[in-house]
């Protein structure tokens, strides 16, 4: 394990818990509103604007246009040599700009959202040696329509929503059980955040509302898989055998989902329901098939308890139908748990805490040698610090794997820095720590600074 970069947390910890700023007063932090209670139940997010930002859009306004650019750099921080990528220290890893460009349209109840994405990644046209052909091809230019839905209020406790959006399942603010109803971007690990890597699909939800009840259906009409890193990247995963084409978004392929959100005094709790195609491609290694994705059921419960100055939440998930390459009798039954904690006692401060373990039952001790593990553990520390009226954030996010800690994962510090409402300021490092686990003993030396510069505009 490298020292350095805990040396940086010891330090940051200093950072984020000065001695003159610890109070263990109840009193010196108000208590959680019912608004941040039931934030982990929240259906509709994902978006370039954040689901507050749309509410406050005016709503006699036939229109509304919204602009976000970013500019994103970073380096190498060492030498990096995997089969797929080679590269010096120091030298540029990305040079990116990016448009995301949002428009809402209100017509006769009916509110209409477009979300379109332009990127250009300049360090193509830097010479970064390390890049292969296809990497360069995927990341150098790409244009795409991120969201496209039309939503409307049917009667004041009826929604319906249909097109290309995003649904967050669950109470976890950093790993996925239930989540599952939208495909994610893994091209760069530890850079961003699960909120901002949720890819849309085409889906139509109907929501039914109550005083404390929340009730929605859900058909999934497009299969989209997740990014994953492509040959020439510095993240790039090898695989074994050849990869099988994703289903057809046909209608016999639909794919669904419920849940059944229930509100409390001081807690909530949730029931989902969803059948959907595996994101793990299974391949029967007898044969030169080139393997399916499964279609899996989902049935799972989240929760959240507060108390004072803290937040309990709580995911179980149960999976059949998965299947799993390498074992002689592939379709098996998975378990997932989840337990969090939240606390934001000290004073402009927030402690997250979440543990995860997926079970696989009927274990085969072969499928060892395919990445597979009986019981699979990960947990996640986030702190986030703000100063100079919330104007400034630290930011420190640890992921690892392992009961030890022992299969490896990421360490991420970030600063973000607000200097108006349109221009904000984002600057870090991510520190990679290889272990048992393959991929991440891979990718160990792949530590990075970045920094990022995005700047809003409301348009008109």
């Amino acid at each position: 394990m490298k020292q350095t970069p805990f040396l940086l947390l010891i330090g940051f910890s200093f950072i984020l818990f000065p001695l003159n700023g610890l109070s263990l007063e109840r009193n010196d932090v108000p208590a959680l509103s019912s608004d941040l209670i039931l934030d982990g139940f929240d259906t509709d997010s994902g978006f370039t604007l954040s689901p507050m930002e749309l509410e406050d859009m005016d709503q006699d306004r036939v229109y509304e246009f919204y602009v976000r650019s970013e500019l994103l750099s970073s380096c190498w921080l060492k030498d990096i040599q995997t089969s797929a990528f080679q590269e010096d220290a120091f030298r540029v890893a990305n040079m990116k700009l990016s448009f995301d460009l949002n428009l809402k349209l209100n017509y006769q109840g009916w509110t209409f959202f477009s979300d379109l994405d332009l990127n250009h990644d300049f360090s193509v046209a830097l010479g970064a040696s390390g890049q292969e052909e296809v990497y360069r091809r995927n990341i150098e230019k790409n244009a795409e329509l991120k969201e496209l839905w039309a939503e409307k209020n049917i009667t004041p406790h009826i929604d319906l929503k249909t097109g290309r959006q995003i649904i967050s399942w669950g109470v976890s603010n950093t790993l996925q059980l239930i989540d599952v109803l939208n495909p994610v971007d893994n091209r760069w690990i530890g850079m961003t955040d699960i909120e901002d890597r949720r890819l849309p699909v085409a889906m139509t939800r109907m929501a039914f509302y109550s005083e404390k009840t929340d009730l929605a259906l859900v058909a999934v009409h497009e299969v989209r898989k997740n990014k994953s890193p492509v040959y020439g990247s510095p993240f790039y995963q090898e695989k074994t055998g050849m990869t099988p084409d994703k289903q057809a978004s046909t209608f016999e392929h639909t794919q669904f989902g419920l849940s059944l959100d229930r509100h409390f005094r001081g807690m909530d709790a949730g029931i989902y329901l969803a059948g959907f195609f595996d994101q793990d491609a299974y391949r029967d290694v007898t044969t030169n098939n080139p393997g399916e994705y499964p279609f899996v059921k989902m049935a799972g419960t989240a929760g959240t308890i507060a108390t004072g100055n803290f937040l309990i939440k709580a995911e179980t998930a149960f999976f059949t139908g998965k299947k799993y390459t390498g074992a002689r009798n592939p379709e098996k039954n998975r378990f997932d748990l989840l337990a969090g904690i939240e606390y934001s006692g000290f004073k402009d401060t927030t402690i997250l805490v979440e543990l995860l373990n997926r079970h696989i039952f009927d274990f085969e001790s072969q499928m060892e040698a395919y990445g597979f593990e009986k019981d699979k553990f990960s947990s996640v520390l986030r702190v986030e610090k703000t100063f100079l009226n919330d104007t400034l954030g630290l930011v420190l996010l640890s992921s690892f794997d392992g009961f030890q800690l022992e299969d490896g994962g990421f360490l991420r510090l970030k600063a973000e820095y607000e200097y108006t409402d349109n221009l904000k300021f984002e600057s870090g490092f991510i520190f990679y720590y290889g272990g048992e686990n393959q991929y991440y003993e891979t990718i160990k030396n792949n530590d990075i600074f970045f920094f990022k510069m995005i700047f809003d505009f409301n348009g008109f």
